[in-house]
């Protein structure tokens, strides 16, 4: 029976984080590259598929609250940009924003381009901004509108200007 030292160990799980990292990254940048080619139409209609469709964590209408302090707020941005790219799951590396600024930067650029998205969504009326009391940062819910052309399939088409 081989028994690894504490030194080996330790030095497995940092290659191990390496790889984790290096895997993330990839994957953000690609993502990145994906959404900032997309037509401006296009990158909303999918924000609000991810953010508001079925599964997504603005699709229950009726638990999102507005205004007042609650935890059953819509989605924030920086939640919403990652159902693109995950923090989670296979790329989770804890505390990799506090050790690679460079990565943060990357995420911001998401944040960025997923707002760019939530703004032509509600330019059209289809979410609207909310504020919840005692909450840092602005949420987001579909409108009935909004929720509407969901169902009916008709968001990317309303986007760009044929509904």
């Amino acid at each position: 029976m081989s028994h690894m030292s504490h030194q080996q160990r330790r030095q497995q799980e940092q290659a191990w984080e390496q790889q984790q990292i290096i895997q993330w990254r990839q994957a953000a940048q690609a993502e990145f590259q994906r959404l900032y080619a997309q037509p401006l139409p296009d990158l909303a209609a999918e924000v609000m598929q991810k953010a508001f469709g079925p599964g997504g964590p603005g699709y229950d209408d009726d638990n999102i609250t507005v205004a007042h302090q609650s935890s059953h707020r819509g989605p924030t941005v920086r939640e919403i940009s990652e159902l693109f790219v995950p923090d989670g799951g296979e790329f989770q590396v804890h505390g990799i924003y506090e050790r690679y600024p460079d990565d943060e930067f990357l995420r911001e650029q998401i944040i960025k381009l997923v707002a760019e998205g939530l703004q032509q969504l509600e330019h059209a009326s289809l979410v609207r901004c909310q504020v919840h009391h005692g909450e840092d940062t602005f949420d987001w819910g579909a409108t009935r509108w909004g929720r509407a052309a969901l169902d009916r399939g008709e968001v990317q088409a309303i986007l760009h200007g044929r509904r």
